[in-house]
């Protein structure tokens, strides 16, 4: 799997580098932009190239499909599925024909002809906004088609936010459409794109809070447990990547194994590892109730919590730490990156 994603991404960075531009004035503001990439990324939807993201660098094509398929949630099943298409011109790099095969199945794309795709071809706002609409669920019917009423199903859907350029298409401006497309409800439902992705494990509600932390959400300790540990995890991700990690509520029954202790009276309380991983981790929040010894509750539950409890690994000792503020108590275990994690709580004091 690795490698074939790999694959992919050489060659998507290789026609993405191809172009020449010069440098323009472009309708969208430039620090924004980059921030929602940086969002897009960590939600595994959009990826630069090594010269970076691009932003001004016309769309191509292929470039347009990959994130179109992205937006689908539907990935993995393009890259691993069995699809034929009639174009003559699919890229050679392994998996170029299986996105171009899974869009043309799902009627998801056509070709510029019965046989050619043209990948490298500069894709304009109508083309990628019928993409992104398509996403949505959005088909022709009696009413005309999706390429016809772009503009009017992109208003109503609320995916064409300023600063797009409609005249003079580039990266940027497709970066501002599909980030606005994850609040846009699913045609007919009133589910969003994300709630869709969320679903399809494209990514998780962690992932999705530290991407709005990116665009500048305010987090404090009074915040909601899952906005929290996605400021716990700013900056460590390239040590504990957010796609394998699993916030879920813990309660009574599962309070011991997570903190140790038999009983806390709390509030809410919030647990966060990775499902399947060689590498022991375990961050932890719990909101005690008014009056409970905070100090006490720290003493037990690093007294009672197992540095143990995987199978064949463990947390070293001075490796299991526990922190408060106020009546909010972390429990960090982790042999890789304590001291980062626990620091960024106690940021949330400031």
């Amino acid at each position: 799997m690795n490698k074939l994603l790999r694959s992919a991404a050489a060659i998507l960075m290789a026609g993405t580098m191809a172009f020449s531009a010069g440098v323009g004035t472009f309708a969208y503001e430039e620090k924004e932009t980059t921030a929602k990439a940086d969002a897009l990324k960590t939600l595994n939807l959009f990826k630069g190239t090594d010269e970076g993201y691009e932003l001004d660098k016309p769309l191509t094509r292929m470039e347009a499909l990959i994130l179109l398929v992205r937006l689908t949630g539907m990935e993995f099943d393009a890259i691993y599925g069995e699809w034929e298409h009639p174009f003559t011109d699919a890229p050679v790099w392994e998996g170029a024909s299986a996105y171009i095969g899974y869009g043309y199945a799902n009627k998801l794309t056509t070709g510029v002809s019965e046989t050619l795709f043209d990948p490298d071809a500069q894709v304009d706002a109508q083309t990628y906004v019928t993409f992104v609409l398509r996403a949505l669920g959005y088909t022709d019917g009696a009413d005309g088609t999706v390429w016809d009423n772009w503009k009017t199903l992109a208003g109503k859907a609320g995916i064409l936010p300023e600063g797009v350029n409609l005249t003079d298409f580039r990266r940027g401006d497709a970066v501002l459409i599909s980030y606005a497309a994850l609040d846009a409800k699913l045609n007919g439902e009133e589910a969003t794109l994300s709630d869709k992705l969320i679903g399809l494990n494209v990514f998780g509600e962690l992932s999705l809070a530290a991407a709005e932390i990116q665009l500048g959400k305010e987090v404090t300790a009074d915040s909601e447990l899952t906005d929290i540990l996605a400021a716990i995890y700013a900056g460590v991700e390239d040590s504990i990547p957010l796609q394998y990690l699993y916030p879920m509520p813990v309660d009574d029954d599962t309070l011991s194994y997570y903190f140790g202790v038999e009983k806390l009276d709390y509030t809410a309380a919030i647990a966060c590892e990775p499902m399947m991983s060689s590498r022991p981790h375990s961050v932890c929040l719990i909101r005690v109730k008014d009056g409970v010894d905070v100090e006490q509750a720290k003493k037990d539950i690093k007294a009672k919590v197992d540095p143990a409890k995987w199978l064949c690994v463990s947390v070293e000792p001075e490796n299991v730490r526990v922190e408060n503020i106020g009546s909010l108590i972390l429990l960090v275990m982790d042999n890789g990156a304590p001291d980062a994690l626990v620091n960024n709580f106690k940021a949330l004091a400031d």
